[in-house]
């Protein structure tokens, strides 16, 4: 796990579960287990939302609609939310990793809540400057996730809040550095998560002086930068 801050709260704020997300390893009820006991204060479960998730989606659901397809994104965050009862003081937050369907870019999106994600039908059709203002429109915060890997696009500044500075996959070159100095250019959030799937331990994620009781608490620490970075540089294996 690394160093700790013993006197400040450590949120995981980019985290997959194998029941929504098929690129992760881990089931929910198992990832909340790691990071409860390993050092963690609370996680954002950011399964994906979308085409290619969709398409799972409805295969699960023939004939379904928005509805049905937010209800099987929302199965790992409800799991989790149910599992981190046995941790007590562990927080469990709804989120989501967007992509609109003009690019191949990520978004993780705070600040969400189960009505909001249902009144966001077909979200993931805009333009991504088009989806990205509509997402924004219900208070929402908007980060681009690992910016620069291959086969991401370059979001015209002023419309994102923020982007993820240092992703923590052991398995991806997220070029971190050319995104830090991306974000220090254009004055952006600078976030940091370990982009986790279940293949080795967590390692990253944002250090903050409360633990929010909630999404919208969390969405404002981001918000106005009341964070610091934990950046995760070593793999570790799981533990046996």
């Amino acid at each position: 796990m690394g160093d700790l801050i013993m006197d400040k709260y450590l949120i995981e704020i980019h985290a997959h579960t194998s029941d929504v997300s098929n690129c992760a390893d881990m089931p929910a009820k198992d990832a909340v287990k790691l990071f409860a006991e390993n050092g963690y204060n609370g996680m954002v479960i950011t399964d994906h939302l979308h085409s290619y998730a969709i398409r799972r989606f409805l295969k699960k659901r023939p004939n379904g609609d928005w509805d049905d397809i937010i209800d099987c994104l929302l199965e790992g965050y409800k799991i989790a939310l149910e599992e981190a009862k046995k941790y007590p003081g562990f927080k469990v937050y709804l989120g989501c990793e967007l992509r609109f369907d003009e690019y191949d870019n990520d978004y993780l999106v705070f600040g969400l809540s189960e009505d909001k994600l249902r009144q966001m039908k077909d979200v993931n059709k805009l333009s991504t400057l088009e989806g990205i203002k509509y997402v924004k429109s219900f208070g929402c915060t908007i980060i681009q996730a690992h910016p620069f890997r291959d086969d991401m696009a370059i979001v015209e500044p002023g419309y994102l809040d923020g982007v993820e500075v240092h992703n923590g996959h052991p398995n991806h070159d997220s070029r971190n550095d050319i995104a830090l100095a991306w974000a220090e250019k254009f004055n952006y959030i600078k976030t940091s998560g370990s982009d986790f799937h279940g293949e080795c331990m967590p390692n990253s994620g944002i250090y903050t002086d409360e633990l929010p009781e909630n999404e919208e608490e969390l969405r404002k620490i981001i918000a106005e930068e009341r964070f610091t970075l934990r950046l995760g540089t070593k793999k570790e294996s799981l533990p046996q």
